[in-house]
């Protein structure tokens, strides 16, 4: 960038140093000084870019350590999952036909790569978009090095450039081979993410609410022993309101999901809505106990009753915003009264003149 940049400073530089003579084009002497002193100023400033861009850009040799880094790092990090699903589809050489083929999915291969990102401790849709970066910055450096290596082979190398330009090609054909597998594998995970994205809502809905689908599934008597683990568990004054509120939330973003889906996935369709529906249950055993409704009333009642205190005290101000009107009032018009006497007295000395004011 500094290079590219370096004429753009150069050339009003050297302009200016060569017109800044006051004797003008007829002094000869003058307009040769000038001339080089331009030249020396242009060539401390090519110099300075120079030391600027030494400084602050990349050598060829960090350049090819850090993105051997970063090939080594993503391969350790997605090479298991990576070939799973490529050996789910039979792919063993790339370049390869990636729409087509995502087309023809195995939900048993999203599922079993779901819980193998599930149990790692991180949500698919972190997972995913570590995988979209990753790939954005092995492409980035990929073409870095992509430039550097067609540089290197239009000059005339030293022996030390030769080394570099070989590392080089042999980083450029393995990284190569790497972006394959990365590109292939986050287009997979992009083109399912309306799956990943269900999956990750049912793994949070279910463990947030372990307790509960265990009473449900296990207990004698799960609606009894279903409110009675909701009170204890969010307690207050209102726990079912409380507990009713929050599923709805859920119920409704586990039903967006469930919408949104791209494709059939008839196993994790049929799971989220087994689901969905036991939130649904969940919540009509609460809205139909008679506590629910003894808590609606009561926060109705305090909802009046905060209306009704809002509405004393907006009145209350009203009242003392008016006394404070009328005492502003009263203060005018004492005023005036001072200033008329003084203006009375003033024009008929010796004369007893009262104004009196109706307030």
């Amino acid at each position: 960038m500094y290079k590219r940049n370096i004429r753009f400073f150069v050339v009003p530089l050297l302009i200016s140093s060569c017109f800044s003579s006051s004797y003008g084009w007829n002094d000869q002497n003058s307009f040769a000084q000038s001339l080089i002193t331009g030249i020396c100023v242009v060539g401390a400033a090519v110099g300075a870019a120079a030391v600027v861009d030494w400084c602050f850009s990349e050598t060829d040799d960090q350049l090819i350590s850090r993105f051997d880094r970063e090939c080594c790092d993503a391969d350790s990090q997605y090479k298991d999952l990576m070939g799973y699903v490529e050996k789910s589809y039979g792919i063993y050489a790339f370049p390869v036909d990636s729409v087509t083929l995502f087309r023809n999915y195995s939900e048993v291969t999203l599922y079993e790569l779901a819980t193998a990102v599930i149990n790692s401790g991180t949500s698919l849709y972190t997972y995913r978009s570590n995988v979209m970066a990753v790939k954005k910055t092995l492409q980035s450096s990929m073409n870095i090095l992509r430039k550097r290596i067609y540089t290197l082979e239009r000059k005339n190398c030293s022996p030390d450039e030769l080394r570099r330009l070989q590392s080089m090609r042999s980083l450029f054909r393995n990284a190569e081979k790497l972006i394959y597998h990365i590109v292939f594998f986050a287009g997979y995970l992009e083109h399912h993410k309306s799956y990943c994205n269900l999956y990750d809502t049912v793994t949070t809905v279910r463990n947030n609410y372990a307790h509960c689908f265990a009473i449900i599934e296990q207990e004698l008597y799960p609606e009894i022993n279903l409110k009675n683990s909701i009170v204890y568990a969010i307690g207050g004054r209102y726990p079912f309101i409380t507990f009713v509120k929050t599923i709805k939330s859920d119920i409704s973003h586990l039903r967006s999901n469930i919408n949104s889906l791209a494709y059939n996935y008839e196993t994790g369709r049929r799971y989220a809505t087994i689901t969905l529906n036991q939130l649904m249950w969940m919540k009509d055993v609460v809205m139909a106990d008679a506590r629910y409704a003894q808590e609606c009333f009561q926060r109705e009642q305090e909802r009046l009753q905060q209306l009704q205190l809002q509405l004393m005290e907006a009145q209350a101000r009203a009242e003392f915003d008016r006394v404070n009107a009328l005492c502003e009032q009263n203060r005018l018009l004492r005023q005036r009264n001072y200033l008329e006497k003084q203006k009375i007295g003033n024009k008929s000395s010796g004369c007893d003149v009262t104004v009196v004011v109706n307030i």
